[in-house]
């Protein structure tokens, strides 16, 4: 019986020892494989620095082309982490090209081998820019690329792309060069809500924006809350819009919102709508796409009267693409059906797709300064136009001792001080002599020896600027391109003047005109002096009681005399 026992206890001792040694032998294998998991990452990493020159690595990233499953995590500029995730458009190779000094990841997988040949991404230290197609990319300091970055899936396979990213989110777009133009080969992303302009994904669906973009409202497009730029400040829906030829809008920064005239342009360059549309769409089972524009059928939200509502439609039908051009009265879209390739215009209201163009020369750059008139205190704008430099404020010197007027609005009260003041001719050339005697003595009635470099009532150092300075400005407003010069000229802080774009700078107020007669008036225009006579018609006796001046109306401007005792706008150019 105590063998038994005996027996019984030391089975169990080896039965116990066995279980122990077995989960001993497990734990240390579960840890080797752990082990053998880490070096294996470690490597991968490792190997990732010293791959091509254009840092990629071929993975199988499936069918969606969308994010690279080996990507892991890096830490961009701010020390976040971010998913390095591929955009490549092949499911066999899209990469995932690091950046290991910048710390951001970006891809430009568009090649049958290794998704980065043909895009040319940049090097670890530089970021990406594209090579075959000219199109810059952001630098390497921005942040997180979004998850939501639209899927390229659509993208022509065998087109060479290039790289945009958008500094404001992150998102990485592919661009396109077709002719001379480059655009983005994909739908704008980026989300505008401000005010009453507002970006929208089909259907309400966030799904439908990583494939589709985001749809805009006009005013959403231009960006007319003005965030970007000035150049679509109040533009919108019943708001009509200055003539820029270039208007950044919504789009990434070096991009912006094509014209009618851009659209034609792209359109030119195909023989059928078939050669934009991307593939794989029911509805457009001609698509070529061979220009690469890869258009997606994105449809719009708009008014049904069949319907009798307004809601989403023609999703994977019909694609268009709001243009910063307006018609008679709406703006013109692009408009891609499964036949068609139409320049339209389209009810501003309505929700549409944003497909940007690359800017192809630096944007004007208007130079402001400051002067203090040492005889009141007043500090002035001013503004550099060509090879002249001129007050961007009319002049508001009140202490003369006659022939200063306070312009009034329709309502009959006074102008802000913006506005300045409006003066005789005799006040307007200080014909008293208490700042300078170049035209002492002049005034109605009166001719003046000098007809250019008179002072007048500006400060120091300041002039009345003659004819041909002003024809000067004029020439100017015309040469940087416009529909229009006068429009170039105009401050867009006034009601009135509804295309003003002030692309000079001068910024040119409606302060009306001041008649001896019938007082204050013509309050929808400016009207400046300047110093040079104006004589009869077939002689050369000089109209002593009358100089010539500009009027600035809200779509022209003209030049004609003006009697010396009724009241102007005061203009100062430098001497």
């Amino acid at each position: 019986m105590k063998l038994g026992i005996r027996n019984i206890k030391l089975g169990m001792v080896v039965f116990f020892a066995a279980v122990t040694m077995a989960f001993l032998f497990v734990g240390c294998t579960d840890y080797a494989n752990e082990y053998k998991d880490d070096y294996e990452e470690a490597f991968a990493a490792d190997d990732s620095l010293s791959s091509d020159s254009n840092g990629s690595n071929d993975v199988d990233s499936g069918s969606s082309g969308k994010e690279s499953i080996s990507s892991g995590k890096e830490s961009n500029a701010d020390g976040k982490e971010v998913d390095s995730g591929s955009s490549g458009n092949n499911a066999d190779s899209n990469s995932s090209g690091k950046n290991s000094d910048s710390g951001s990841s970006v891809t430009s997988g568009n090649s049958a081998d290794s998704g980065s040949a043909n895009s040319g991404a940049g090097s670890a230290n530089s970021g990406t820019s594209s090579a075959n197609s000219g199109v810059g990319s952001s630098s390497s300091s921005v942040g997180p690329i979004s998850t939501t970055s639209v899927i390229t899936d659509y993208l022509n396979p065998e087109k060479s792309y290039g790289d945009l990213i958008d500094e404001r989110d992150g998102q990485l777009y592919k661009t396109i060069t077709i002719g001379t133009q480059t655009w983005m080969a994909q739908n704008l992303n980026f989300p505008y809500d401000i005010n009453t302009s507002h970006s929208f994904c089909y259907g309400d669906d966030p799904a439908n924006c990583e494939k589709y973009g985001r749809l805009y409202t006009w005013s959403a497009a231009l960006d007319s809350a003005g965030l970007y730029s000035e150049e679509g400040l109040g533009c919108g829906d019943n708001a009509s819009c200055g003539y820029f030829p270039v208007l950044r809008g919504v789009c990434p920064d070096g991009w912006h919102v094509p014209s009618d005239e851009e659209f034609e342009t792209l359109t030119s360059y195909v023989s059928s709508a078939a050669d934009l549309q991307a593939l794989g769409f029911a509805e457009w089972s001609g698509a070529t796409n061979t220009s690469g524009f890869s258009a997606i059928p994105s449809a719009l939200y708009t008014y049904n009267y069949g319907d009798n509502k307004a809601d989403y439609y023609y999703l994977g039908e019909v694609s268009r693409y709001w243009s910063r051009s307006v018609g008679a009265s709406d703006p013109y879209t692009l408009l891609i059906k499964s036949s068609q390739k139409l320049i339209k215009t389209n009810d501003p209201a309505d929700r549409v797709s944003v497909r940007c163009i690359k800017d192809t020369s630096p944007r004007l750059v208007v130079e402001y300064s400051t002067i203090t008139d040492d005889r009141d205190g007043q500090v002035y704008s001013t503004v550099r136009i060509g090879k002249q430099t001129w007050m961007a404020q009319n002049l508001n010197f009140k202490n003369y001792p006659e022939g200063v007027i306070v312009p009034k609005d329709y309502d009959d009260k006074p102008l802000p001080e913006l506005y300045g003041m409006l003066y005789t001719w005799d006040a307007a050339v200080d014909s008293a002599g208490l700042f300078s005697n170049d035209a002492k003595g002049c005034g109605y009635g009166n001719s003046c020896a000098k007809e250019s470099g008179i002072r007048g009532l500006c400060p120091e150092n300041w002039h009345l600027p003659d004819q041909s300075e002003w024809d000067e400005l004029i020439a100017y407003a015309e040469s940087i391109g416009g529909d229009g010069e006068v429009f170039q000229l105009q401050s867009r802080d006034s009601d009135i003047w509804d295309r003003a774009t002030n692309r000079t700078g001068f910024s040119a107020l409606p302060t009306g005109i001041y008649s001896s007669v019938s007082g204050l008036g013509n309050k929808s225009n400016t009207y400046y002096w300047s110093t040079t006579k104006v004589y009869r018609s077939g002689d050369n006796e000089e109209f002593k009681g009358v100089i010539s001046r500009i009027m600035i109306a809200a779509y022209h401007y003209t030049w004609s005399d003006e009697h010396k005792d009724y009241g102007l706008s005061v203009r100062c150019i430098h001497d």
